[in-house]
């Protein structure tokens, strides 16, 4: 009697897959038109003139040619991510790579969304969720140019609310892998950028909790032991690497201490003044940002009273302690950039799962959801804003202030630079400028840049700038001010030791002067 059965079910189960496969190639088309117009590292963009964005590139590529992080390059981002910017590197050595990286993490982190939302939701409506997520995870002026650690750790961010869903469907268990990859996630947001690691905090505390109130020991047990092995194999790679190369030292001094001794403290100084000042940061900076604020406070109202999303006590418990332990982890310095409120926006995406589930009633048309998606994507292209930097605004003022030069400071100054043989170069005083990319050449200095700490705190620093200068180690030397300053206003030693050669005028977040110089002959 069940012969007769297998015909039908071997075709229901080929229409999942062809079903599965449209998914997921509409989700990666999905994700590269966003970055293509919301990354500025994208082919329609002429460069990513963000600092950060430059200096993980400079580190990936340094690293791709045998210069070790902390111990040849100082920088204060962990390895993982650098890591990333070295796969960048080797895939293209411009901006390309940095976007195809871009890319695929977003298509990941919609994949996470969309499994997600079928907990709850059918498939095309979970397809919905996901277009109009993509609006709140690259919503400005919290998603800058691209490629912050932020940005790339939404895979990480979103696997923890797709288990706290999971446990939710499945009585509390997961399976090994579950738990390994939630170890690895931990790791890698750990070893990319450790104020991030909030959400697994407490998604690990309170699923303990969960599971002691249960009596759950053995599964308890296993979260341990897997989550452990998985945080202890990623753990283990960074630091068998700074090991061998004998950079250890140099990875604790850069990464954990000087993040956390050098800059001075802002804020309350007791654990418990950090935890309320966190709390006050984020949400005294949202209020001037209406949708994101209603999205990311409703939040944590939809969690207490939709019981259609929410159905146990402890699955709340869950969400609630992920989303909190952000905040924490993410303001618990006192100090704080717009874009460090990126990681938070996976959040915003509940509100529309509370919605859609009661939308979900008629089916949703191939027409419908294409025009959603092609919607989403202009709402997130306008929200955005970085598009009208892009190449199809040929004139707008990051390429020139005044429209007469077609090309940036970066690349016009590059073709001065290349006409020389191993060019040197000096990135004076400044986060990296993308002048190392746009010319490509490497660093020669320990301190390639100038990071946001005090020089009362680490002297060494621009001491370390000032003596290339004063030494004429260096061919070029490229310096940023604010525009309408004169040259007079440049250090002394550079005009005594270096011949002006090209200024640009061109706009960064402010309208900036770039000043090149190259050294005078002896």
């Amino acid at each position: 009697m069940s012969q007769p059965t297998l015909p039908i079910q071997s075709e229901q189960s080929a229409s999942m897959r062809y079903q599965d496969k449209y998914t997921y190639v509409l989700l990666l088309l999905f994700a590269a038109g966003i970055m293509l117009v919301v990354s500025k590292s994208s082919p329609l963009y002429v460069i990513n003139d963000w600092v950060d964005l430059n200096a993980f590139l400079t580190m990936g590529k340094g690293w791709a040619h045998g210069l070790v992080p902390y111990r040849d390059l100082f920088e204060q981002k962990g390895p993982v991510l650098y890591v990333l910017f070295l796969l960048a590197h080797q895939i293209a050595n411009s901006y390309l790579g940095v976007f195809i990286i871009e890319t695929l993490f977003f298509f990941l982190t919609l994949v996470i969304l969309f499994k997600t939302a079928r907990f709850f939701l059918s498939s095309r409506m979970s397809l919905v969720l996901c277009f109009i997520s993509a609006i709140f995870l690259t919503l400005s002026p919290f998603f800058k140019a691209g490629g912050s650690a932020e940005e790339l750790a939404f895979p990480a961010i979103v696997y923890t609310i797709y288990l706290v869903f999971k446990l939710q469907a499945q009585a509390f268990k997961l399976s090994k892998m579950s738990y390994l990859l939630s170890g690895v996630s931990l790791g890698c947001l750990f070893w990319a950028k450790y104020t991030m690691i909030g959400s697994w905090v407490g998604f690990f505390l309170s699923l303990a909790v969960c599971l002691l109130i249960q009596k759950e020991l053995k599964e308890l047990l296993g979260a341990v032991t897997y989550s452990l092995l998985g945080f202890s194999l990623v753990s283990f790679a960074v630091l068998a690497y700074f090991y061998a190369t004998g950079a250890l030292g140099d990875l604790y001094h850069a990464y954990f201490y000087a993040n956390i001794a050098l800059y001075p403290p802002e804020g309350a100084s007791s654990v418990a003044g950090k935890l309320i000042n966190a709390i006050v940061i984020y949400v005294s900076y949202l209020k001037d940002y209406p949708l994101l604020f209603a999205a990311l406070l409703g939040g944590p109202f939809i969690a207490l009273f939709d019981k259609q999303i929410f159905r146990t006590n402890g699955v709340l418990f869950m969400y609630l302690s992920s989303y909190f332990l952000l905040i924490a982890t993410t303001f618990f310095g006192g100090k704080f950039y717009e874009y460090y409120f990126l990681v938070l926006c996976p959040f915003a995406c509940l509100p529309l799962l509370s919605v859609l589930v009661r939308l979900d009633r008629q089916p949703v048309t191939r027409l419908r959801l294409l025009l959603t998606s092609v919607t989403c994507l202009l709402f997130s292209m306008g929200m955005n804003g970085n598009i009208v930097f892009s190449k199809l605004f040929p004139d707008n003022p990051s390429i020139s202030l005044d429209g007469s030069a077609p090309e940036p400071a970066q690349l016009r100054f590059a073709k001065l630079i290349r006409q020389e043989d191993n060019p040197t170069l000096l990135n004076y005083g400044q986060l990296d400028m993308g002048l190392y990319q746009a010319a490509d050449v490497l660093p020669v200095n320990y301190f390639f840049e100038k990071q946001n700490i005090p020089d009362s705190r680490l002297p060494q620093m621009m001491a370390e700038q000032n003596r290339l200068v004063d030494e004429k180690q260096v061919m070029f030397v490229v310096v940023r001010t604010l525009q309408g300053k004169s040259e007079t206003e440049i250090p002394e030693h550079i005009r005594r030791n270096y011949d002006l050669i090209a200024v640009h005028d061109q706009f960064f977040e402010q309208d900036r002067t770039y000043w090149l110089y190259k050294v005078k002959p002896d």
